[in-house]
């Protein structure tokens, strides 16, 4: 929105002011103390109703006279009262700091606003702090891929491992067992 056609208005309002302020007050002129009896003494124009319309005119005059002097008074006034001009200028002020239409249509839509996150959604995502601990593109290069880890062997197969190393060590303990008892014979034979 351009403030141009606001500032060109007060501009145009201040020169008028002006124009005014300078202007000298109209004097009260002897052509509008039309009497009754001055028109009747003229013949004939009691006949055509234009002592009425005279009437009405010199009524009308008068209020005009009245609403001009209305009207320079507050002319003076407004030249006069910085206040009211201050208060203009506070108002163009505002204005002046109010947004465009440009500004405003480069905004989002309230349609535009309901397509975004809300802060709970955003609350299931990791925070920098929950991101700075994992490992960096660079720390995971060196690390084994699925296809390198598929030739060793998983939990259970070493669980079951374990298990059977557990079982042979228990058998050569029972042979060694049995071994030291036939020694022990052998040995009470001889």
């Amino acid at each position: 929105m351009s403030y141009a056609p606001i500032y060109n208005k007060l501009r145009e309002l201040e020169e008028r002011l002006a124009v005014v302020e300078v202007a000298p007050k109209p004097e009260v002129s002897s052509w509008n103390t039309i009497t009754d009896a001055s028109v009747s003494e003229v013949s004939g124009y009691d006949n055509l109703g234009v002592l009425s319309e005279i009437a009405t005119l010199r009524t009308d005059l008068d209020k005009l006279f009245k609403e001009c002097a209305l009207n320079s008074s507050a002319v003076s006034l407004l030249s006069t009262d910085n206040s009211t001009k201050d208060a203009v200028d506070v108002y163009v002020s505002a204005l002046a700091a109010l947004a465009t239409k440009e500004e405003v249509a480069a905004l989002a839509t309230k349609g535009e606003l309901f397509a975004l996150a809300t802060k709970d959604e955003l609350a299931t995502f990791a925070t920098k702090d929950e991101v700075a601990t994992l490992a960096t593109k660079e720390e995971v290069v060196a690390l084994a891929t699925k296809e390198e880890l598929a030739t060793y062997a998983t939990k259970d197969e070493l669980t079951d491992l374990v298990t059977k190393f557990d079982n042979m060590v228990n058998v050569l303990s029972q042979l060694n067992d049995k071994i030291n008892e036939a020694h022990t014979k052998i040995a009470a034979l001889e």
